[in-house]
């Protein structure tokens, strides 16, 4: 599309971040043209003017070349105030180096200590309107503009709705300025849904990975499943629920906890990442589920962990998970409600599995 606005929406360490890199390396027509596209990362002013300075950043020498050329040009009109000739002959000295870094392809590095020596001739009140200018400026040519938004704890609703307020601000900018740029925003999906500007959005869910995708991409890394065993990785892409942050913090939990040089197993895996565990990471969900039982939830984390790996009847569950008949019963009205598990027939007994997520 030439215009418009795109919400990219996925829970929390699914891999939206990766997603948009992966997007702004494919984006058809821009793949060799950097300017055409830009991505940061969102930080609520001032320090969102300085998100172009990190050198990991892929727009950072073109902000860089912007952002001197700015001070070359507000250098000068400040001569009239210094009587120290040395002051001028460093103001040459600016500019020249201006063109060596940018023009022929010079050194960032000495490029950078200049720009340093420049804004301290200038001081911090002029620095931060030039940051915040050309901030606003390159980001406003570009064809496409892919805003990283951070993860919020859920406790933080202020700050949540604050970027969304300031992202809107830049939204509206763009427009009134006639800007023709699509713009895509990471958005987590556990942000409020009442928010007025994602109505505004088109929204596109990042769907968590399939126990497949995940083994997949593990096998293309690695080539081996060793240390483990395949049914060990398998259970731990089950454990993370298709969230990649949480399958690699599994394994790094499980290695922590190796004894030894044997082969890393299924029941290895149980032993090393604990319910508790799970239970942390799946409260956001849960707790929607089940929000006045700490009990309940816990419950639902032995039943769903014991369904990733067997699929079986509510007696042969209730004996497995030690939860009795009546209050797992319970438990799995509750998760069928939410597409957690489903109740299969199979003959005349009632099967019960999980659900793919």
């Amino acid at each position: 599309m030439s215009s418009g606005l795109i919400g990219l929406v996925g829970r929390q360490g699914v891999g939206k971040s990766s997603a948009l890199i992966a997007l702004a390396d494919r984006l058809p027509g821009t793949m060799h043209l950097p300017k055409e596209k830009v991505l940061f990362k969102w930080r609520s002013p001032p320090q969102l003017y300085d998100v172009f300075f990190d050198l990991g950043n892929p727009s950072h020498k073109e902000f860089l070349a912007l952002y001197s050329r700015k001070l070359a040009d507000e250098l000068p009109r400040l001569r009239v105030h210094w009587r120290e000739m040395y002051k001028q002959d460093r103001i040459e000295h600016f500019e020249q180096n201006i063109e060596k870094c940018i023009e022929r392809g010079g050194p960032l590095i000495g490029l950078k200590a200049q720009v340093a020596w420049a804004e301290s001739v200038l001081g911090k009140r002029v620095v931060s309107k030039l940051r915040q200018e050309i901030w606003f400026l390159m980001v406003s040519w570009k064809k496409v503009v892919l805003i990283d938004t951070p993860d919020y704890p859920k406790t933080d609703k202020r700050r949540l709705n604050r970027d969304l307020n300031e992202i809107h601000w830049f939204w509206n900018s763009l427009m009134s300025q006639g800007r023709n740029a699509t713009i895509v925003i990471a958005v987590q999906k556990e942000m409020p849904k009442d928010h007025f500007f994602l109505d505004k959005m088109q929204v596109v869910e990042l769907k968590p990975l399939s126990t497949e995708q995940i083994l997949k991409a593990y096998m293309k890394q690695f080539g081996t499943f060793e240390p483990f065993t395949e049914d060990a990785v398998k259970l731990l892409a089950q454990m993370s629920r298709g969230v990649f942050r949480r399958f690699l913090r599994y394994i790094y939990m499980t290695l922590e906890n190796r004894d030894g040089t044997t082969e890393i197993t299924e029941e290895d895996v149980r032993n090393s990442v604990s319910e508790q565990q799970l239970l942390l990471d799946n409260e956001e969900e849960l707790a929607k589920i089940f929000p006045k039982s700490d009990e309940s939830r816990l419950q639902a984390i032995k039943v769903m962990q014991f369904l990733e790996t067997h699929s079986t009847n509510q007696k042969e569950l209730a004996e497995s998970v030690g939860i009795s008949e009546y209050a797992l019963s319970r438990i799995l009205d509750k998760l069928e409600l939410h597409h957690k598990i489903r109740r299969e027939r199979r003959g005349l007994e009632k099967i019960i599995r999980i659900e793919p997520y």
